[in-house]
């Protein structure tokens, strides 16, 4: 090859431009647009995978919704055994309708104060009662049947016959302490409004 050939040198200047063109396309614009069209696929790949866990989250949503409805009923149905606050009044109530229904005096009843656990607090009562021991025991068994929960402890039985050795009129006193439960307000659950969810 004759470089001092004007046609020979036309050809390499040729070459040369276009290679200085190519390289200036390569280093100014593509690797430019490559590194732009990455960042955007990478982008696109997050955008997308950000989806597809909506569109999972979003068909979970309404089971999710169905399961806390059905778990806040049944809280709340365990919600009355442990009430929201201290129930004296109907604890008085239910302790003397247990009594008259099952024929047995309620001679004493005192209150010991209150005391806090965990997530809920005690009321503790001294409680003595006269009766038959088939009376006393059937009231006990009312007293199991509380519509809230009610625990007895410390039992003591003691027995005593009228004069005369009549068996029918035998009596029992019973003395026990009686404990309620209610749950603190702090403690208590509140339902969510599943609407702005």
């Amino acid at each position: 090859m004759d470089l001092k050939d004007p046609k020979n040198q036309r050809y390499i200047l040729v070459g040369l431009v276009a290679f200085l063109g190519v390289y200036f396309w390569y280093t100014r614009v593509f690797s430019s647009f490559n590194s732009k069209l990455s960042q955007t696929q990478s982008e696109y790949e997050r955008i997308l995978s950000n989806l597809k866990n909506v569109e999972m989250k979003a068909k979970t949503s309404e089971a999710l919704k169905k399961e806390y409805q059905e778990l806040f009923k049944k809280y709340q149905a365990i919600e009355l055994l442990l009430p929201n606050e201290k129930q004296v009044p109907a604890l008085l109530s239910q302790l003397h309708v247990a009594g008259i229904s099952n024929q047995v005096a309620v001679s004493e009843i005192v209150p010991k104060g209150t005391f806090p656990q965990t997530f809920y607090e005690s009321a503790e009562f001294d409680l003595s009662v006269t009766g038959s021991f088939h009376s006393v025991g059937s009231f006990l068994a009312s007293i199991a049947n509380f519509p809230f929960i009610v625990n007895i402890a410390s039992l003591q039985v003691a027995g005593s016959q009228n004069p005369g050795g009549d068996a029918k009129k035998e009596t029992v006193t019973v003395n026990l302490k009686l404990t309620t439960y209610y749950v603190k307000e702090s403690e208590k659950l509140q339902p969510i409004a599943l609407d702005s969810i």
